[in-house]
């Protein structure tokens, strides 16, 4: 097994195909990202990793057109590794996923370097392949940014407006069950 991934990230790094890396604890969401970027993508090189750490570690080497990032890894938070990841590769395009909406990650998202975001519980494989080809294309990618009626506006591909968030009125949510927000963004703890 360990001799067919050796080949296979040899291959990986000689071929000239679109080369795209996904990072997500769930095995079985990897796998199925792997499997649509492979559909969206015909002859791209695909690989996976489970953890932030792994992830880096595949981007240091690999050097890909892409990576696909979930932004609530057990290890370390996906926006926080997307710096690492970008200054690995400066020229890798990272998409978000996270089936976190709320309105704080939200704000997060679109004040990030991400060159796009995709919302794991709302949207589908097609939405992905049309974010992966308007990303590639040089553009940013928010289908959808929040659910209707939340104060955050639908928007076409690439078309993210600034500036057009609602107020903050509550203390931010964490992106997931433990984790802290950090004091540099000026959110207080209750």
């Amino acid at each position: 097994m360990l001799a067919f991934r050796s080949f296979y990230l040899i291959l990986y790094l000689v071929d000239d195909a679109m080369k795209i890396i996904v990072i997500d604890d769930h095995a079985l969401m990897r796998e199925l990202l792997l499997k649509a970027c492979l559909e969206a993508v015909p002859g791209s090189r695909v690989l996976g990793a489970g953890t932030a750490k792994s992830g880096l570690a595949l981007v240091q080497s690999g050097q890909p057109d892409l990576v696909i990032l979930d932004l609530a890894l057990p290890d370390r938070d996906g926006l926080e590794l997307l710096n690492d990841l970008l200054a690995a590769c400066s020229s890798s395009k990272v998409i978000g996923l996270s089936g976190y909406s709320d309105e704080f990650t939200l704000y997060q998202v679109t004040h990030s370097k991400l060159h796009g975001f995709v919302d794991k519980k709302e949207q589908t494989v097609e939405q992905l392949a049309n974010a992966i080809q308007c990303v590639m294309d040089g553009k940013r990618y928010f289908f959808r940014i929040g659910p209707p009626g939340s104060g955050f506006p639908a928007e076409r591909p690439g078309g993210l407006r600034q500036n057009s968030f609602p107020s903050r009125t509550t203390t931010p949510r964490p992106l997931w069950p433990g984790s802290q927000q950090p004091a540099s963004r000026g959110h207080s703890k209750s």
